[in-house]
């Protein structure tokens, strides 16, 4: 199945699939690079970036959905206290 299928069948059942929590072995490259350690990619393979990428995951998880749940609730709280009659224009 390709991957926009299954964001639409996701996206179908109310799943939000936002770009920013698409993560694939890639963006270990994009984050090996940033860091200098470009030497390192070379020995690494797919499934080498596969398992840090899980483990990461594994190990922050609990920190990502705490990140989330604070952000969305701030952008809530914004929500319920915007009065554009209060707004300057």
């Amino acid at each position: 199945m390709r991957t926009d299928t299954l964001i639409k069948l996701l996206e179908e059942k109310g799943f939000i699939f936002p770009s920013c929590l698409q993560w694939t072995p890639a963006d270990i490259d994009a984050r090996m690079i940033a860091i200098g350690q470009n030497d390192s990619l070379k020995t690494m393979s797919q499934i080498d970036k596969k398992i840090i990428m899980e483990d990461f995951f594994a190990e922050y998880e609990d920190d990502i959905c705490e990140f989330i749940n604070l952000k969305l609730e701030d952008h809530l709280d914004a929500l319920t206290h915007y009065q554009p009659a209060n707004e300057p224009f």
